[in-house]
């Protein structure tokens, strides 16, 4: 079994704004489930969706911290999620952000503190979780990239525009066909 570590499109490909469709036969996911938790694990990144590696379905890996009741010890493998959606059930709040697909760009965006997630595993069951605080605010920005919303999307108009420079180089960069490819070509 090889693992790859994908290429993580970013801003502002085409693939983290299409539609993303919702998957029927989740274990037909587990070889690119396993692919984008070895290259989130390799970016040193919190989750990651399938389209920031191309792949326009409805599937995310998260970091096993993020999940309750599972512990980097118990299990150091990423958690695939499925069709994952999530209810609001707590109050906004607003935090720095980043994301793999915006290297080096970072902004205050208001999310919910705490939220419950429905997805499925690669096996088809279900997984329904409370996530509070960083686990809900990850949640949420990886839902966001499977309906094509980039987090700098929610940012206040002001925050943009003081992050307009590094955006065009960005989109500058990707529209040449640049990817960002880890171990990071950042030098980080």
């Amino acid at each position: 079994m090889t693992v790859a570590i994908l290429p993580i499109f970013c801003y502002d490909d085409e693939a983290l704004r299409r539609d993303n469709a919702t998957v029927d036969d989740a274990a037909s996911l587990s070889e690119l489930a396993r692919d984008m938790g070895e290259t989130m694990l390799a970016a040193r990144g919190l989750g990651l969706a399938a389209p920031q590696v191309g792949r326009n379905v409805r599937l995310v890996v998260v970091h096993p911290r993020l999940i309750p009741g599972i512990t980097p010890e118990e299990n150091a493998e990423p958690v695939p999620l499925v069709n994952p959606e999530y209810e609001p059930s707590g109050g906004l709040f607003s935090d720095k952000e980043g994301c793999l697909s915006l290297p080096e760009i970072y902004g205050r965006v208001a999310r919910y503190d705490r939220v419950r997630l429905h997805a499925r595993d690669l096996d088809g069951g279900e997984l329904d979780f409370v996530l509070d605080g960083l686990a809900a605010r990850a949640i949420q920005h990886e839902v966001d990239h499977l309906n094509g919303v980039l987090f700098v999307d929610r940012l206040f108009k002001a925050q943009r525009m003081l992050l307009s420079r590094k955006l065009k180089a960005l989109a500058a960069q990707t529209a040449r066909g640049w990817r960002r490819i880890v171990p990071d070509d950042l030098g980080e």
